[in-house]
Order: C-alpha cells, then sequence, then structure tokens
C-alpha cells in the first residue's frame, strides 16, 4: 500500500512538472557601459509578417540609474519570431555593451559575454555604425554610432538562442516539488521536535 501512495505522489509530481503551460514573457537586457540618448527600439519579425515595420518595433527607455535598457517581449512571439534589430539611439556616440541577458518567469535563463554576442557571425546586418571593436580581454564591445538610424540586425541561429529563453515554468515547479519534497521529509523525521534525553533533562 505504501509503495503505491509513493508511486502516485511521484507520478503527481512528474506530471506537474512536465505538463505543458502557457510561456512566461521573456525580457531582453542589454547593459551599458557608456551610451547615449533616451530611448532603445527593438524590431521583430515573425512567420506571418517578416518584416521590421512600426507595427512590430518595442522601445524602451535607457535607465541611467542600472545602465540598462529592457525589451519585453510578449511569450506569444515565442513560437513565431524570426528576426530581430537592434536599434541604437540616433545619437554619434561611443556605445560599449558589457552584459547581454535573457529573464523570463523571474529567473536569469541565459546570459551572453557582448564579444560573442556581437561577434560578426551573430550579424546579418548593419547600419550607421561607423566602427565596430569587440574587446574579449575585458568582455566589451564597443560601436562608433552615426545619427541616422544606428542597428544591427542579429543572426537568424542568434534569434532561436534567444526564443529559447522563453520559460515554461518548468524549474520553477520543479523548485516547489523540491521544496514540499523536504518538507514532508523532515515532517516525518520529526527533526524540530525534542529529543527523549531532552524531555527526561526537563
Amino acid at each position: 500500500m505504501k509503495i503505491i501512495k509513493n508511486f502516485v505522489i511521484i507520478l503527481i509530481a512528474v506530471t506537474f512538472v512536465l505538463i505543458p503551460l502557457p510561456k512566461a514573457d521573456l525580457y531582453f537586457r542589454i547593459h551599458f557601459m557608456d551610451v547615449a540618448g533616451t530611448t532603445c527600439n527593438l524590431y521583430y519579425a515573425t512567420e506571418t509578417s517578416n518584416a521590421f515595420c512600426a507595427e512590430q518595433m518595442i522601445s524602451a527607455d535607457i535607465d541611467y540609474e542600472l545602465g540598462q535598457v529592457t525589451f519585453k517581449l510578449d511569450s506569444s512571439l515565442a513560437e513565431e519570431l524570426t528576426g530581430l534589430r537592434f536599434d541604437f539611439p540616433n545619437e554619434e556616440h561611443l556605445v560599449c555593451i558589457n552584459h547581454i541577458t535573457l529573464s523570463s518567469a523571474g529567473v536569469v535563463q541565459k546570459q551572453f559575454n557582448p564579444c560573442d554576442f556581437f561577434a560578426y557571425e551573430n550579424l546579418s546586418q548593419t547600419n550607421d555604425i561607423r566602427d565596430m571593436s569587440l574587446v574579449t580581454a575585458k568582455n566589451r564591445a564597443y560601436f562608433l554610432t552615426g545619427s541616422t538610424d544606428p542597428f544591427v540586425v542579429l543572426s537568424d541561429d542568434l534569434v532561436a538562442q534567444i526564443v529559447k529563453g522563453c520559460s515554461s515554468y518548468t524549474l520553477t515547479r520543479l523548485g516547489i516539488c523540491i521544496f514540499l519534497a523536504a518538507v514532508y521529509f523532515m515532517a516525518k523525521k520529526n527533526i524540530f521536535s525534542k529529543s527523549k534525553t531532552e524531555k527526561n533533562m526537563e
């Protein structure tokens, strides 16, 4: 009977962890050491509309206190996203990027070294980027931008990596199961109750 009970509990836990759920929104953050301007834009293309247009643009203010800009990609885009274009502020300036992160379901899912993220093979197109330097020794990417629509278009392979950052809450649900199992184990062991020796001393 106990074996059957344990089997049912394990089956419920596995089902809880693996059952498909809608994906969480994805937060794409670019961290700056130096930047000018107030906003950056992220254009996206989808399977149904494979073009970068104003209707498919996410605009975000630069947070100078945190030194970053954050774009929220709706979870509904996860299955059909085909392209991304990052637009720098329209400023003549030397931009320094030192980190890129992808967060979903409240967890950092992936971190990119900017020298890898902006490697030449990961950029399918650039515009009004007067110079670009990847300083691998310091893990920083430098862009000398012009004031006439400077942007970079990410490669298909890089976009595919970004899409994989959307969480299905699998790790979150696994964490819940581990926590409940730990609570159950401690309750069974009764580790917080007084020992016989302590009771006798009283």
